[in-house]
């Protein structure tokens, strides 16, 4: 029987062709790898200019601050009206964690039942639900509650009557903190040159009466911008709480974009006339801005415009 003759180049053979299999799988690896490099450069610019877009429609610096007055924390928010109607797993899933709860409407309706309203029956109470329900759903869902209420006392003319009011609107406080609210803001107050040593009284029995949680109050811009006239009521309410914020709740401002002027200089819709008066004001106290629920386009423009820390109410 022959002899099968074995080729002494056979074994080099495939040895070579194993090394070319090695080096296609190598070069490969390397090809993907770098496939995948470039498409992340290519990704990473494209969101780069995305990025770079946005913080170019960002008019303003203003930045969500925390400090400390006395023994309370107030920190800066981005709270979004939380009706009724909605639960907090809607909130989660648009990534919410401040809760804006309306305790008391300006009609003086209470929104949630308290112990205080039960007894005193000044007001209309719209729910079965107890505020201390509503803020425990927040914090179940890691929220932060931010509550408030309009004020009415200082609208009652009889002095006496206007002291029994006081007295129950603080008391509303007092159980609003006990509920368990973050943070609590009243609205509502008309501050005068008249009346601001009422109001710096009232407004200083609330915060003592909402023990460690954050008082503030709301302000309009034209009380504010008194300021540089140096009547200082915006001041004095300050002292007398934790925190002021600008209600813009009652102004008619416009944010449609109004283009550029025959010089090609930018043209400043209302809204933007607005943050620029009151640009140092915002920094300068740390101050939330509040927003009605009824213009919803409206804060959204100024949140693309670098708004920060901002409250929805309705």
């Amino acid at each position: 029987m022959p002899r099968r003759r074995i080729s002494r180049y056979s074994r080099r053979t495939s040895l070579s062709m194993r090394r070319s299999r090695t080096v296609a799988v190598v070069v490969s690896v390397m090809v993907f790898v770098a496939l995948c490099v470039l498409v992340s450069v290519i990704i990473g610019l494209a969101l780069g200019r995305r990025a770079q877009e946005n913080d170019n429609d960002k008019k303003y610096e203003f930045e969500k601050t925390e400090y400390q007055s006395g023994n309370k924390t107030v920190r800066g928010v981005e709270a979004y009206d939380y009706l009724k109607s909605d639960t907090t797993d809607s909130f989660s899933d648009q990534g919410i964690t401040d809760y804006s709860i309306c305790l008391r409407r300006r009609d003086g309706a209470l929104e949630y039942k308290l112990d205080i309203g039960d007894k005193m029956g000044f007001d209309e109470i719209l729910s079965e639900m107890s505020l201390e329900v509503r803020i425990d759903r927040v914090h179940g869902a890691g929220g932060y509650a931010c509550v408030y209420l309009y004020l009415n006392s200082l609208e009652c003319e009889d002095k006496y009557q206007r002291e029994i009011y006081k007295a129950y609107e603080v008391a509303l406080v007092a159980e609003a903190a006990a509920c368990g609210a973050d943070d609590i803001m009243l609205l509502g107050l008309s501050v005068t040159e008249a009346n601001i040593s009422e109001v710096e009284e009232l407004v200083a029995r609330a915060a003592i009466a909402a023990g460690d949680t954050a008082l503030g109050v709301a302000l309009p811009p034209e009380t504010i911008l008194l300021t540089e006239q140096e009547i200082y009521l915006a001041s004095r309410v300050r002292n007398s709480c934790d925190f002021i914020a600008l209600d813009l709740t009652e102004q008619k401002l416009s944010y449609k974009e109004l283009g550029t002027d025959e010089a090609g200089n930018h043209i400043n819709n209302s809204l933007e006339e607005m943050l620029d008066s009151m640009e140092y004001y915002i920094k300068a106290h740390s101050m939330r801005t509040v927003f009605s629920n009824t213009d919803r386009e409206l804060y959204r423009a100024a949140i693309r415009l670098g708004v920060v820390s901002f409250q929805v109410i309705e």
